[in-house]
């Protein structure tokens, strides 16, 4: 079609270009949102657990896995013994209701929360992620993989236990797996049909990527990409493509001179 096309990203905060060993605060970056946590509080919890060792739960804020895959992943965490920290949005739209929601309005996460109090941290709305995933506490990211929290596990190194649902979810997750080789899948395919995430699942996949020292290698290397600052290429084409703006405007004004020259002309004409 002859139409000009640059790839400018990838578009992260300016903080993640400044240096990879740095937390990032998401209150600088980010509005505030609604959480029954502060940013303060869960640096601290990050801060009480040992290097490497939270497995870090987030779906994002449009979709959610299936309440029964919901109720598996928590007896999964349960299980497990090992700190986690599990976001659980209030509102989502999609095919899965918002986890946790029965439909009675009960809250099946409370009870959780409660018997995991401490090793387990359960956030509900908003979450620091920015924080969570440049902490060096963290371990993995289990995720939707929605493109803004790729991205973001990506430039902290952070391997994903990739759970796509809808859209692109699922070429990102083979984006991840397949070619950068920075996660796993957590489900299982049987028959061309992919069955229930169940609690089996969970438990194997977190398993196999905490102890995958290739992945979480991979991911660190991949992670230095960007100590190297904002990529030359996507600079060169921010700045192709504002060239390309002004010149459009210059083209667009110059016409409606030209054209306003030649409307005032006839007037004068008759």
């Amino acid at each position: 079609m002859g139409k000009p096309v640059w790839g400018v990203g990838p578009l992260l905060p300016e903080q993640n270009w400044r240096s990879a060993d740095a937390l990032i605060f998401d209150e600088k970056v980010r509005s505030k949102r609604e959480s029954n946590v502060r940013e303060d509080e869960v640096k601290d919890w990050l801060d009480s657990k040992s290097c490497g060792s939270v497995i870090y739960v987030s779906f994002g804020t449009l979709v959610s896995p299936a309440e029964e895959e919901l109720a598996e992943l928590a007896n999964a965490l349960e299980e497990l013994n090992r700190p986690f920290i599990w976001v659980v949005k209030s509102h989502r739209v999609g095919p899965h209701p918002a986890p946790g929601t029965h439909g009675d309005g009960d809250f099946f996460l409370d009870s959780f929360a409660d018997r995991t109090k401490g090793r387990g941290l359960v956030i509900s709305g908003w979450a620091p992620q920015l924080l969570i995933l440049s902490h060096p506490s963290t371990a993995i990211i289990i995720s939707h993989c929605g493109w803004n929290s790729t991205l973001e596990a990506i430039g902290r190194g952070i391997p994903m236990l990739a759970w796509p649902i809808r859209g692109d979810q699922p070429r990102n997750a083979k984006l991840l797996m397949s070619h950068l080789k920075v996660g796993l899948s957590i489900r299982a395919k049987e028959d061309g049909h992919t069955e229930p995430v169940k609690k089996a699942h969970i438990l194997q996949g977190i398993k196999k990527l905490m102890a995958d020292n290739e992945i979480r290698n991979r991911a660190k290397s991949l992670q230095c990409i960007f100590d190297r600052g904002f990529p030359e290429s996507s600079v060169a084409s921010l700045d192709a493509l504002s060239d390309l703006i002004r010149k459009q405007k210059f083209t667009s004004s110059t016409k409606e001179k030209i054209g306003g020259d030649v409307s005032s002309e006839k007037q004068s004409d008759k």
